[in-house]
């Protein structure tokens, strides 16, 4: 008898995992730990013009929060993605040598593909610019706490 309950839970889960991936998020911006006090948190962009934020250590907000973005605002950093040509940017910009460097990962989906980058050092101008754009973002929404 807990045959089909076991197969149940399985198609379940697997409806699931497809409605979470319509709702992916468009941008990705991660910010890693150094051993300053670099602020490290993980900021995820949604269609919906929602932000939500998983903030680790030195950040302005301290539990996971969303906000959201002006209408259009999220097109417009897609848009720049394009006109940067993210998609044919380097998977990685370092510089080994670096010892206390916290990394950037910024990660852009669109309908058709997607990309993450790891910046750590030698970025490109552009794209540097355009992770300032991403974080600027950040520094303008208001804020509030969810479960």
């Amino acid at each position: 008898m807990t045959l089909p309950f076991l197969f149940l839970s399985c198609k379940n889960t697997t409806n699931n995992a497809v409605v979470q991936n319509n709702d992916a998020p468009r941008i990705i911006l991660e910010k890693t730990k150094c051993y300053r006090k670099c602020p490290a948190y993980t900021a995820k962009f949604f269609q919906s013009n929602v932000v939500k934020l998983y903030p680790k250590e030195n950040f302005v907000v301290t539990k996971k929060s969303e906000g959201k973005l002006k209408k259009g605002r999220l097109e417009e950093l897609l848009k720049e993605a394009n006109r940067i040509n993210f998609w044919q940017l380097n998977d990685e910009y370092d510089n080994e040598n670096l010892m206390d460097a916290p990394s950037t990962f910024i990660t852009v989906n669109d309908k058709k593909q997607s990309k993450k980058i790891r910046v750590r050092a030698n970025a490109p101008k552009n794209l540097i610019r355009f992770i300032q754009q991403v974080e600027k973002e950040l520094k303008t929404l208001n804020w509030t706490t969810i479960q």
